[in-house]
């Protein structure tokens, strides 16, 4: 009686640890297989099939498992894996996606052990998880990681960049003040005028850069928020060119602006400003003295078009694909020997797309470039 007790207790506390160990399986989303050698006779477990999206009266063969590995180095894999596992007694653990019946393409991991039987290899026995959402919670945090390396990396070499164009025209203006507060009564009226000019020059890069670099900032902050208005585009235009007259007077450059005085857009006034301003300060930079902008638009019947041309120097082939990214080669002088640091075109771009619209490079020559905006046509 004892004896039948005690085998009816050991039945019941390993039918509960079948049960207990099915519901972890359940829950951790962890099946089972194994694959016979004599006859590729093969076996899946409840999970495994749960995975897999088939049902409970689907039988598993070989041939058609490796059907629901995608063609490729990963169902040449699963297939290599196997075959060392029998030759070799190899084991294996892979991650691979797998074509499922009921969720199409899913991340699982597939472990498989020899077993051995007089040192021959009879059987594989293995587990079968999914692991699709870790899988992808892992790659997201990779892209996450390398996208923050990125970031802080062209960060690091923008601070580099605008440190060293800051450097040059502020070394510039002191030097020069030196002078003239040192040797003010050695120079003559017209040596004066041009070494204040010169300062003035120097004064105006330095302001430009920090404006654009505070503006930069706070977009990497997220502190800009487009804050559209209904006005008269000429009009935008026109204060952007006053904003750089100094500069234009400063090389004599003609500004024709061929736009409808009644054509009026829905755009962050400031924003739009910015860009603005920022095309015409480089069109100044790259275009000789007497030379010419011209700025024009046109429209289609949801977008309007701003295109900014001047009769510069053009761009390198080389330059072109770096436009409007962070690079050291933007860094060239202008036609008088102007600075350029390339965060205005940055911000040309974040400014452009942070309204819904767009900014390229139309085209290019020794003739001269042209910039077009795109901006949706909101009115």
């Amino acid at each position: 009686m004892r004896n039948i007790e005690d085998r009816k207790k050991a039945e019941d506390e390993l039918k509960y640890a079948n049960e207990l160990l099915s519901q972890v399986g359940v829950m951790a989303r962890i099946g089972a297989w194994e694959l016979r050698a004599e006859d590729n006779l093969l076996f899946w477990s409840p999970v495994t099939r749960i995975i897999l999206g088939v049902d409970a009266s689907y039988v598993p063969n070989l041939p058609e498992t490796f059907l629901f590995f995608p063609i490729g180095d990963t169902r040449q894999s699963i297939i290599s894996s196997l075959e060392n596992a029998f030759t070799k007694g190899v084991e294996f653990d892979l991650e691979a996606k797998i074509n499922t019946v009921d969720r199409g393409l899913i991340w699982v991991r597939i472990k498989g052990i020899p077993v051995f039987e007089n040192a021959k290899v009879v059987k594989l026995r293995g587990l079968f998880q999914d692991i699709n959402e870790i899988k992808k919670a892992e790659l997201m945090l990779k892209d996450y990681t390398h996208e923050l390396r990125e970031s802080n990396t062209a960060k690091d070499k923008l601070f580099s960049i605008i440190a060293h164009d800051l450097r040059s025209p502020f070394n510039a203006f002191l030097n020069l003040t030196e002078i003239l507060n040192q040797e003010f009564n050695s120079f003559s009226d017209e040596e004066i005028k041009k070494l204040t000019e010169t300062i003035y020059s120097s004064a105006l890069n330095i302001n430009d850069l920090i404006n654009n670099l505070l503006e930069w900032s706070r977009l990497q902050r997220g502190r800009l928020v487009p804050q559209p208005s209904t006005v008269l585009v000429k009009d935008l235009v026109l204060k952007a060119i006053e904003s750089v007259r100094l500069q234009l007077d400063g090389k004599s450059i003609k500004v024709k602006v061929l736009i409808d005085e009644t054509f009026i857009a829905r755009v962050d006034v400031e924003m739009t400003s910015t860009v603005l301003r920022n095309l015409l300060s480089n069109a100044c930079k790259f275009t000789h003295k007497e030379g010419e902008i011209n700025i024009s638009l046109i429209k289609n019947e949801s977008h309007f078009y701003l295109d900014v041309a001047d009769s510069g120097i053009g761009i390198p082939a080389l330059m072109q694909s770096e436009l409007f990214e962070i690079s050291d080669s933007k860094g060239r002088r202008g036609t008088e020997g102007e600075k350029s640091s390339g965060l205005g075109l940055m911000l040309c771009k974040e400014l452009t797309e942070l309204q819904g619209g767009s900014i390229r490079l139309r085209e290019t020559s020794s003739q001269g470039s042209c910039f077009r905006i795109t901006m949706p046509l909101n009115v």
